[in-house]
């Protein structure tokens, strides 16, 4: 008995010793300075034995003083106190690093209604330590001026698991938003820009790659703002996930055109959005939707309170009941003024495809007129153009795929003869499984790209090689091969019409290129360590983009001098060439492009990506070679690593040079097209935004010499390929 009652008597002193110690720890935490009552901020303890700093009142506080001083109070192996409460309505701005070295678990600003600054370095110690970042009621921030030091600051808690800012100012999500921190991985989970108000949010525009870097994020806020477009990678991501992601973009101003093509395929996880409350939204477009859905069957549409007019647009959905019956919920249908129905409820007999294919006329392909010329164009017959077994007899094949999409397939295929690699566009068109007419159409609709495209000379565009047709077996099965390496969403384009009786494979041989300027935008940015920062790029950073917009003005030009719209100028269509003449830039697909015959003409017909495309394409205005211009202003942005509703003033030694930039950029988004500038305009001050050789020579001489001994990837090493081009042309280096 004594040898069990002893272990229990000293376990008992213990505990009484730790118990009765907890006091003084928690003063330790709490250090009087001077007298709490005439301090700005006091510290406390709550009901569960928490550790609070609560700073109130409604004059302004020295609040950074009051830390500074708390910091000197408490011992050095203090860990993180429990919360801070910022409830003070005369409190303008959180500086630089605040908090001293105090460290929080959780921060929450509560009716801080003067409040419109948090410095990018506000937190400072605290990036490690704050699990929540709360913001409650009414406050300042987020206004223009401040919204890029308010997302850097956001950006520099990592560990935070939720951030919630409710009634913000903001009015757009910058592109990267959150961006690449190295060594940093973030834990964020819960992202709310605007919790339940009778009042809605100020948000207008989401940029590109905004939430890419937060891989573990579960739930994304929208809702109650006014968006009224989504760009196609707003909610891409970098890693890839099977934790769904639950986007909620109810009550906002989303429309039938708000989404771009290809948006939500690259979240690389299944998501989940809410729809409810946009009632400009009366349909779902199946272009984009559709894609969405047949990525991953986790995938799934809400769309509650916001009842469709379900016409033919609606139709996709009923027709392919089968398949989305579990992805897609409450969908409604309004008929008349008051009267809402299930769609299961709505026949759709006049939408059939097949059905209004047995009514059309039956025979051979008519004349048809044309849409932007307004003359008779003969529709020709596809079997002149017929060379079947030309791809194999021609090129040797490799098994993967340059890219695929909606127009395609794109591979690389090496010449027997001259041994040079080229890429091949293999588009795939079908007719109605009773009638070749539609084969024949779509066969005439391909013609306008080759036809444009060929009229293209010189090294600023991609050039046009030869076109053929195939139509037997053996190149449906080498098509559906391709596009069985390709991503989900691609295979899910092709699923319903690689069975189609009639059917032909139109081939496009050009030139090979390396990679587009989309990807040289994400080697510039990871390697200036800009990927995400919005800031702006470094001396040599802002050279090479410089450099790179002359000569897509170049090309533009070039193109404009012939009197072509291209229509689809953006990242993925400018693509980078190494040659002799030591140009980079080539202009590519011209599918869109369509000519401006004399200058009093106009086009009314959109077309192109809705991001980089003009206010007058995008609603069916008149519009002419301004049109292209417009989408530069988009590609420019994109260049050199900027936003220009948000960009700031930097003291980086060629500001000069940005605020010219941003005056041409501005001038090409103009509403009015006749205001925007000309490439030739642009290059003729190039001088005003370009950088000069001599101004950098020597951070490039050092670039080259770093790269001189080892064996050039251009793959990996563009950036230093094209410093080592420039370097020698202005040195005159013969190599």
């Amino acid at each position: 008995q004594p040898s069990n009652t002893v272990p229990l008597i000293l376990f008992v002193i213990v505990l009484y010793v730790l118990l009765s110690n907890k006091p003084h720890v928690l003063c330790a935490k709490c250090p009087a300075v001077e007298s709490q009552s005439t301090q700005p901020c006091f510290c406390r303890t709550n009901s569960t034995g928490g550790t609070i700093v609560v700073c109130n009142g409604d004059t302004t506080i020295q609040i950074k003083n009051y830390f500074q001083t708390l910091s000197h109070s408490m011992p050095e192996d203090t860990g993180s106190l429990d919360e801070l409460v910022v409830n003070n309505t005369a409190i303008t701005s959180l500086e630089e690093h605040f908090l001293s070295n105090i460290t929080f678990k959780r921060i929450t600003i509560k009716d801080a209604l003067s409040l419109n600054k948090i410095s990018a370095n506000a937190f400072g110690a605290n990036t490690g330590t704050v699990d929540e970042f709360v913001v409650v009621g009414e406050s300042q921030i987020g206004t223009d001026t401040y919204a890029n030091e308010l997302f850097d600051a956001l950006s520099s808690l990592t560990k935070a698991r939720k951030i919630w800012l409710d009634r913000n100012k903001l009015t757009a999500i910058p592109s990267v938003a959150f961006g690449k921190i190295s060594g940093a991985d973030y834990r964020l989970n819960d992202l709310n820009f605007n919790t339940f108000s009778t009042n809605p949010g100020f948000i207008r525009s989401i940029g590109n790659y905004a939430f890419y870097y937060l891989n573990r994020l579960r739930h994304l806020y929208l809702s109650h703002q006014r968006i009224d477009y989504i760009p196609a990678n707003a909610f891409d991501f970098e890693r890839p996930s099977n934790q769904t992601l639950y986007v909620y973009l109810g009550n906002n101003r989303l429309n039938n055109t708000s989404f771009e093509r290809g948006v939500l395929l690259n979240a690389k996880r299944p998501v989940h959005l809410e729809l409810y409350w946009n009632h400009k939204l009366t349909y779902l477009d199946e272009k984009i939707f559709a894609p969405f859905l047949m990525a991953d069957k986790r995938n799934t549409i809400r769309l509650g309170d916001n009842p469709l007019a379900c016409d033919c647009k609606s139709y996709w959905m009923v027709r392919d009941k089968d398949r989305f019956k579990e992805q897609i919920s409450n969908v409604k249908c309004k008929v008349g003024p008051n009267k809402v129905f299930s769609i299961d409820l709505i026949p759709f007999d006049q939408c059939n495809r097949k059905k209004a294919a047995r009514d059309r006329e039956k025979g051979a392909p008519t004349p048809q007129i044309s849409q932007e010329s307004h003359v008779v164009e003969e529709i020709l017959d596809i079997q002149p153009f017929t060379n079947n077994k030309r791809l194999t007899n021609e090129f040797k094949l490799e098994e993967t795929c340059l890219g695929a999409g909606s127009y395609g397939v794109v591979i690389k295929g090496t010449n027997k003869i001259d041994e040079k690699p080229y890429a091949i566009k293999l588009i795939y068109f079908v007719g109605d499984e009773d009638t070749k007419e539609y084969l024949h159409k779509e066969f005439n609709k391909r013609l306008n790209e080759i036809r444009i495209w060929a009229k293209v000379g010189g090294n600023t565009c991609v050039q046009y090689r030869s076109s053929w047709l195939e139509s037997e077996e053996e190149s449906r099965k080498r098509f559906v091969n391709y596009v069985s390496k390709s991503a989900d969403y691609v295979k899910n384009l092709y699923d319903e019409v690689l069975n189609f009786k009639h059917f032909a494979i139109l081939h496009i041989q050009m030139d090979f290129c390396l990679f587009s300027l989309k990807e040289v935008l994400h080697k510039i940015r990871d390697h200036f360590e800009t990927a995400g920062k919005r800031q702006l790029l470094p001396p040599v950073g802002y050279y090479i983009a410089a450099e790179l917009l002359v000569e897509i003005l170049q090309a533009l030009h070039n193109l404009h001098s012939l009197n072509i719209i291209h229509r689809d100028v953006k990242p993925s269509n400018i693509l980078i060439k190494y040659e002799p003449d030591q140009r980079f830039i080539r202009l590519a697909d011209f599918g869109l492009a369509v000519e401006h015959k004399y200058s009093e003409q106009s086009h009314t017909k959109g077309a192109g990506a809705d991001r980089y495309m003009a206010p007058e394409v995008k609603n069916s205005r008149r519009y002419n070679l301004k049109a292209d211009i417009y989408s530069m202003g988009v590609v420019i942005q994109e260049l050199f690593n900027f936003d220009i509703n948000t960009i700031e003033k930097q003291n980086n030694g060629y500001q000069d040079n940005y605020v010219k930039l941003t005056e041409i950029t501005n001038k090409c988004l103009n509403g009015l097209n006749t205001s925007r500038p000309s490439c030739h305009d642009m290059l003729k001050s190039r001088a005003e935004w370009t950088l000069p050789y001599n101004e950098i020579k020597d951070f490039i001489h050092e670039s080259v010499k770093t790269g001189d001994n080892n064996p050039f990837d251009p793959n990996n090493e563009f950036i230093q390929y094209f410093l080592r081009i420039k370097y020698e042309t202005h040195e005159c280096i013969k190599t």
